[in-house]
């Protein structure tokens, strides 16, 4: 539903009150608990939930206040990977529907190779020139590698493969 513009005369009035009145009652009429548990239990962010239920982001923060459900606290990513809350995918996954997290097979071959010449004793720099030399891109599209990117790589790669 489109939000009226509040104007000066009686229709656009009406219409506005109307949109007001429909979009409280609809807030109103959803169980506050609800809201703890796509939070809290299904591992969904506020934007998700919004868009979701179709009601705003502060009504949602309020709700989940009321219930003392900490936001402020970091999500870690282990309690729900399929629902990662960053703009940008780890690397070697992809976005999918609904912000689930895909395996990007080019960027999982990418992420195999940095952990296995990391752990013959290479360093980050080193191995960043090895992938450079091999032909691989970042996501930019580029050849170059950084040696905080292929740290971060490591990370998150070394015990999963």
């Amino acid at each position: 539903m489109d939000r009226p513009v509040q104007g000066t005369n009686f229709q656009t009035d009406h219409s506005y009150y109307t949109y007001f009145i429909e979009f409280f009652l609809k807030v109103q009429a959803i169980d506050p608990r609800i809201f703890k548990e796509l939070y809290e239990e299904k591992g969904l962010s506020i934007s998700q939930i919004a868009t979701k239920l179709d009601v705003s982001k502060d009504c949602i923060r309020k709700h989940l206040k009321k219930n003392k459900v900490n936001t402020k606290r970091s999500v870690t990513k282990l309690k729900n990977p399929n629902n990662y809350r960053f703009p940008r995918p780890p690397y070697g996954y992809k976005r999918g529907k609904n912000s689930e997290l895909i395996i990007n097979k080019y960027e999982l071959k990418v992420c195999r190779l940095a952990v296995y010449l990391k752990s013959q004793g290479l360093s980050l720099r080193v191995v960043g020139l090895e992938l450079q030399k091999r032909g691989f891109k970042n996501r930019q599209g580029r050849i170059s590698w950084h040696p905080p990117v292929i740290q971060r790589m490591i990370t998150q790669w070394k015990d999963k493969i």
